[in-house]
C-alpha cells in the first residue's frame, strides 16, 4: 500500500487561497487511518473559532458523519469547551440516526 504524503493544512496551497477551518477539519477528521499528527491538527483546528452548523452541514453533505464523528471524538477527548461538547452531542446524534437509517433499509431491503 502506498503510504500517503502528510501536508499540514498550514502548509497547502489551499490553506493559503481561503479554505475555511470548517473545511480544514472536515477534511482532517475524514482522513483513515489517523495518525498523531492528524489528531495534533484536529485539536488545534478544533480550538480554532469556527462556524460549527456549517462544520455539521459539511459532514452531512459529503456523508462522512459517522467517521467524522468517530475522528474527532478520539482526537479531542481530554479537550472539553461547552461548544466542543455540543458539536461532539450533536455528531453522536447524526450518528445514531445514520445508523438507525442503515438498520431501517437494510431490513427493508431484506423483506423485498
Amino acid at each position: 500500500m502506498q503510504q500517503r504524503r502528510h501536508i499540514p493544512p498550514e502548509a497547502s496551497p489551499a490553506w493559503r487561497s481561503g479554505r475555511s477551518a470548517e473545511l480544514d477539519l472536515l477534511l482532517l477528521c475524514a482522513r483513515w487511518p489517523q495518525r498523531d499528527e492528524d489528531r495534533q491538527l484536529i485539536r488545534a483546528l478544533s480550538e480554532c473559532p469556527m462556524d460549527r452548523q456549517h462544520f455539521l452541514l459539511l459532514a452531512q453533505h459529503h456523508r462522512l458523519v459517522p467517521l467524522v464523528s468517530q475522528n474527532l471524538h478520539a482526537s479531542v477527548a481530554e479537550l472539553r469547551s461547552p461548544a466542543l461538547d455540543a458539536l461532539l452531542h450533536q455528531l453522536r446524534q447524526l450518528s445514531l440516526d445514520n445508523a438507525h437509517q442503515a438498520l431501517h433499509s437494510l431490513a427493508e431491503l431484506r423483506r423485498v
